[in-house]
């Protein structure tokens, strides 16, 4: 999960290749469970459980999720 974190770039690139291994599922039902595993992520108090993770990938981690579940 420390993805989420990573640079927009780093990140766009796991969430292509995650596509990739879901490509047999039509657009439309990929994007929609895609933003609900996603959203799921942002509803939580807090995307990670340790201050380690929280305080390098949390601020990061919401605004590369925010921006995929725009998209």
């Amino acid at each position: 999960m420390s993805v989420f974190g990573k640079s927009e770039e780093v990140y766009d690139l796991y969430e292509k290749n995650v596509r990739k291994e879901f490509e047999w599922v039509s657009d439309d039902t990929f994007e929609s469970a895609r933003k609900k595993i996603l959203k799921s992520f942002l509803n939580r108090d807090s995307i990670y459980y340790t201050g380690y993770f929280q305080e390098r990938y949390e601020e990061r981690a919401k605004k590369n999720l925010l921006r995929m579940i725009d998209k």
